[in-house]
């Protein structure tokens, strides 16, 4: 910006006689360059454009590359608090059961460590009876090959 406004015809700085009369006189040094880069993209805003095309085509770059930018970063952070608020908290053992992040057991000598040892052993002493049922009585091997013999619960 300080190139186009420093060689520009149209500048103010080339042409303080037609710009006299003009409320801001806004000389682009390359401090104030600088400085109307940062401000711009600020609500408030940089102040005075250039006067000349050139620089005033540039400041509108300026502002639609800072506008892309801005916007993007908001879409990222929405997208990125959005999708963090999605995983939803363990709130009951039957979250905990559903999940495979976190790991977990009874502790060791607790009520709930022997209540799933005591299910365990039932449960092989079931299919243990079950077993014995099915291979060793002749009777209940045939109803079971006729499909008249189903188990209840």
């Amino acid at each position: 910006m300080w190139v186009f406004d420093k060689w520009s015809p149209y500048s103010f700085q080339n042409n303080r006689e037609k710009y006299k009369d003009d409320e801001e006189q806004r000389e682009f040094t390359l401090k104030e360059c600088l400085w109307f880069c940062m401000t711009s993209l600020t609500p408030q805003g940089g102040g005075e454009a250039p006067k000349n095309l050139s620089g005033r085509l540039l400041a509108a770059t300026w502002w639609l590359f800072g506008f892309i930018i801005i916007a993007s970063y908001t879409a990222n952070l929405a997208a990125f608090l959005t999708v963090s608020r999605l995983d939803t908290p363990i709130e009951s053992l039957d979250d905990l059961s559903k999940q495979y992040k976190i790991q977990y057991a009874p502790l060791n000598g607790s009520a709930a460590m022997t209540y799933f040892e005591r299910m365990a052993h039932i449960e092989v002493r079931f299919y243990e009876y079950a077993h014995f049922l099915f291979h060793q009585d002749p009777f209940r091997i045939s109803l079971a090959k006729q499909n008249k013999f189903f188990l209840r619960y």
